[in-house]
């Protein structure tokens, strides 16, 4: 049966995948506000919105999540909330959360310290993940920080400091796939981002942190002003939770010009490879390749595996190979900024289950001025090419595909869900998919009206009854929405 959308009047599109405890659906917008609706009812509960800064940039919130009977939200203006889930009561709260550096204060005051996702907890503490986005100064980094006092353990960064002159930012080059490379990031003062866009992974077992980073700034200038591989943008990571020391990483695509990060959570799994189970750490590109690397080494357990269409290599997987100092050629180019995968995959079955997207950008150069001194940007440019995507299964065993299914729409935002033997699907135009996940047919499709751009997420209500729950954003000036499928009879 097909259960009444619960309308709700939020301010900006939502993202997060939808949280459910107790038979309590929580959910945030973009303009940070988190909602608790009865699973059974679609009732709105409580709303939550935290005072929010004059921003420069758009928060955005991912995930959110749960440690020790609260719901936890981490906000974009450098905030941690742990809210009571039955009232959504204001238990804890953090301010200023966030590490600040000479190089980091200033712009976090002006443009707040974006966080995506939502902590994860390690023991007693929670390690959170940011960036922000002002391209000259900001960094992204991860850190860990003491649940009882706030106070920070140890914080990782993902790139150097904007310091003017050399960076040696190759100290744990070793660790790694990408030899150490005199002066990485160049002589100039623009070193940022890099964020830490998924949620972070704790896995207690092991004692590590696993996580993506994101892009180096890819347009305040050309990339022959900033030569190396740029580490350690565009990684899987893994650190030790209890001193951050990083323990190795892999960089999928060294100098990137076009942005294509791990922008997505990371999984950890047990994978059935050659009749053995092995821990592994499974990431997905914007530069539509999957990664799958033994979770205590860093060493990929199979060659990248491509999936949709990719027009322009470039680096992507080239490792010490990679074109360091090099800048763009205008031209097209595909995957571009926010293509190829742009959607948390999944894990089921010893199988990975991911979306990609086909999406076109025209480079161009304009002028720029950095410093008083004249400079070329890097600009590109949407292309009305058509625009499709598709949801293909990697073989576990194998590291090949093994079906994919075609949708002549983008695909951005929407994790992947696997329950049952059935993939879930929400593409842009909010067409949810459900596919035989053995083969890839089609067992439905439901246009819901409006924007997709949140996974969906299957729990009970009180009354144990199982419920799909799809967030759709608002199109043309309606109302955000909670769209909830029960079983048919």
């Amino acid at each position: 049966m097909d259960l009444p959308a619960a309308r709700i009047g939020l301010a900006r599109p939502i993202q997060s995948i939808p949280l459910v405890m107790d038979g309590t659906v929580f959910l945030a917008d973009n303009s940070n506000a988190v909602y608790a609706l009865d699973a059974g009812t679609g009732e709105v509960k409580w709303s939550f919105q935290p005072s929010m800064p004059k921003l420069g940039a758009l928060p955005m919130i991912h995930t959110l999540n749960s440690n020790g009977g609260l719901l936890f939200v981490l906000c974009a203006q450098s905030a941690l909330y742990a809210l009571h889930p039955e009232t959504g009561k204001v238990e804890v709260e953090w301010t200023g959360f966030f590490p600040e550096t000479k190089h980091d204060a200033v712009r976090n005051k002006e443009w707040g310290a974006p966080s995506y996702s939502a902590p994860s907890f390690y023991g007693s503490s929670a390690i959170v993940g940011s960036s922000t986005e002002d391209p000259d100064e900001a960094r992204g980094f991860v850190a860990s920080y003491d649940l009882e006092s706030g106070k920070m353990q140890w914080v990782w960064y993902v790139t150097p400091p904007a310091v003017a002159g050399p960076k040696n930012w190759d100290a744990d080059a070793a660790k790694g796939n990408i030899a150490a490379y005199p002066n990485d990031w160049g002589e100039i003062d623009i070193a940022g981002r890099a964020a830490v866009w998924g949620q972070t992974l704790a896995d207690e077992e092991g004692g590590r942190i696993y996580l993506g980073t994101g892009n180096p700034w890819l347009f305040h200038i050309e990339g022959s002003m900033r030569p190396g591989p740029l580490l350690y943008s565009d990684c899987m990571v893994c650190l030790d939770a209890k001193t951050g020391k990083m323990v190795w990483y892999h960089q999928s695509t060294p100098h990137d010009h076009l942005g294509w990060d791990f922008g997505m959570s990371v999984i950890l799994a047990q994978l059935a490879v050659g009749g053995q189970k092995r821990k592994v750490l499974i990431g997905s590109s914007k530069n539509s390749h999957v990664y799958v690397a033994d979770a205590l080494t860093g060493k990929l357990v199979f060659q990248p595996i491509r999936v949709g269409y990719v027009g322009t290599p470039l680096n992507a997987n080239k490792g010490n190979e990679a074109d360091m100092v090099g800048s763009l050629d205008p031209g097209i180019y595909c995957p571009a900024h926010n293509g190829g995968i742009n959607a948390a995959a999944a894990f089921a079955y010893n199988t990975i289950f991911v979306a990609t997207q086909r999406f076109e950008q025209r480079l161009e150069y304009v002028d720029g001025v950095h410093k008083e001194k004249a400079i070329r940007r890097a600009k590109l440019i949407d292309m009305e090419t058509p625009r499709y995507s598709t949801i293909s299964a990697i073989d576990g065993s194998r590291g090949e595909v093994a079906w994919s299914y075609f949708i002549p729409n983008g695909y951005q935002g929407a994790g992947l869900t696997v329950s049952g033997n059935v993939v879930f699907g929400v593409d842009r135009t909010a067409m949810l998919h459900m596919l035989d996940a053995s083969n890839g047919a089609l067992l439905r499709k439901e246009p819901l009206r409006g924007h997709g751009s949140a996974g969906a997420s299957i729990a009970a209500t009180r009354e144990g009854e199982m419920r799909l729950f799809v967030p759709i954003s608002g199109a043309g000036g309606t109302e955000n929405k909670l769209v909830c499928f029960g079983p048919r009879a």
